[in-house]
């Protein structure tokens, strides 16, 4: 169930927002992923994410480009901009993306500040990794209802 801000993710807007020393953090990193295989819901926690072999591409929060707005259904949105992904030595097929922040998390029962789910989605097919070197995640973001 991609479409989804996990809780850990919903835990760091609330500590970034009302307690920012809590959830300092100048990246998103993001990675591609099977949820087909994996069937994260809201719950899910990083490990249980099965990532290609491949390394995430990082966002520095503080030079990304972003745009937000209204969607059409009214909704706040902030659409990332592109990720490009040196797969050449992944072999798996992959169907969405993740977004990951690294902050100390107690739903996640972290001792100390680690990588956390953010946010996920679906990618537009499904992309088998092993015909392509590269992969661009074009127009990643989340909108909050």
């Amino acid at each position: 169930m991609p479409n989804e801000l996990f809780q850990t993710g919903e835990e760091f807007y609330q500590k970034r927002t009302y307690l920012p020393a809590d959830a300092q953090t100048s990246q998103v990193q993001f990675t591609l992923y099977n949820n087909s295989n994996d069937s994260l819901d809201d719950t899910s926690l990083i490990g249980q994410v099965t990532e290609p072999n491949m390394n995430r591409e990082a966002a520095d929060m503080d030079t990304v480009q972003i745009t937000p707005s209204l969607n059409g259904n009214g909704n706040f949105q902030v659409v990332f901009e592109d990720q490009i992904f040196d797969v050449s030595n992944a072999t798996m097929t992959v169907d969405s993306f993740a977004t990951i922040v690294n902050f100390q998390s107690s739903v996640a029962g972290d001792s100390s500040a680690s990588d956390n789910l953010l946010f996920a989605g679906f990618l537009d097919q499904d992309y088998p990794l092993d015909k392509i070197d590269s992969f661009t995640l074009r127009n990643s973001g989340i909108a909050i209802d």
